[in-house]
């Protein structure tokens, strides 16, 4: 008998989505309640420390069973509810600018849209992260490392989240830039430091500034302001008040064409004679590498 989404509904396990406990630990999701809705499975969930609850919509037959080598008509209940955790998981921390937000009732749903700009990459680390992870980012063949003000921050215990950018050509480019948020209230995070070297596409600033947003929500933020000068940062719901740019972090009102239009606007970008000479590095490194 073919199971129908009520039964899909009610098979997704409730609690912690993801093993092994390692990587349980660096999503930390939970599921808290599931329900039927059409022909979707939807999921509400925790994040990390966000404070809003986030759904997550699947359809049962796009839940891939052993890497698609189990066809979905021949997938048992039980194959299904061992597979489903892992989009359930990447569907809740869907980045800022790869996803659309609506509210329905406290929570948060989110669905999946195009990242707005390939060039952008990023990476970053809670100032919760352990020393250990810290250490791994500086060893790594192209370091990441953070300024001294960041450094500080991270001393003083304040640093809510770091972010290093680069710039994906051909091959992923050194780090040419940074930003962080701190914590000034028990949740509110202030974005008080971003820097993007010069001659990257005019969107980067933009682009690391929803980076830092969703990292410091997913940390614990439930009002982000923003204190650096980022050209469009209205297109992700900044607004002034007393004085500064603030955000809640149900972050309902980013305007996802507005962003789209800037990128497009910037699609003639060419490299500066600093970044091509940086492009021939990496591929002359990666060439060599093998």
């Amino acid at each position: 008998m073919t199971p129908t989404v009520e039964d899909y509904a009610a098979a997704v396990p409730r609690g912690p989505v993801l093993e092994p406990p390692h990587v349980r630990e660096f999503l930390a999701v939970e599921v808290e309640q599931v329900e039927a809705r059409g022909a979707q499975v939807v999921a509400t969930m925790r994040w990390s420390s966000y404070p809003h609850p986030i759904r997550y919509a699947v359809l049962p037959d796009e839940v891939s069973v052993m890497g698609g080598h189990v066809p979905h008509g021949e997938a048992t209940l039980d194959q299904w509810a061992d597979e489903v955790g892992a989009p359930l998981a990447w569907g809740a921390t869907l980045p800022l600018l790869s996803s659309r937000r609506s509210r329905v009732g406290d929570a948060v749903e989110v669905t999946e849209a195009e990242p707005p700009d390939p060039r952008f990459t990023s990476g970053h680390l809670l100032g919760t992260a352990p020393d250990s992870a810290w250490r791994e980012a500086a060893d790594l063949s192209d370091p990441a490392v953070p300024p001294p003000t960041i450094e500080s921050w991270r001393a003083d215990g304040t640093l809510a989240t770091w972010h290093h950018v680069r710039l994906q050509h051909r091959h992923v480019l050194p780090v040419c830039g940074h930003a962080a948020a701190r914590w000034v209230g028990d949740a509110t995070a202030s974005i008080d430091h971003l820097e993007i070297e010069h001659g990257m596409p005019e969107t980067f600033a933009l682009l690391t500034l929803a980076e830092v947003m969703h990292s410091a929500a997913g940390a614990g933020a439930r009002t982000i302001v923003c204190t650096v000068d980022v050209p469009g940062a209205e297109l992700l719901g900044f607004r002034e008040r007393d004085g500064l740019l603030r955000v809640d972090t149900r972050f309902l009102d980013v305007d996802h064409d507005g962003v789209a239009r800037l990128v497009r606007q910037t699609s003639g970008w060419t490299p500066s004679a600093d970044v091509r000479a940086a492009i021939e590095r990496t591929d002359r490194a990666t060439y060599y590498a093998g």
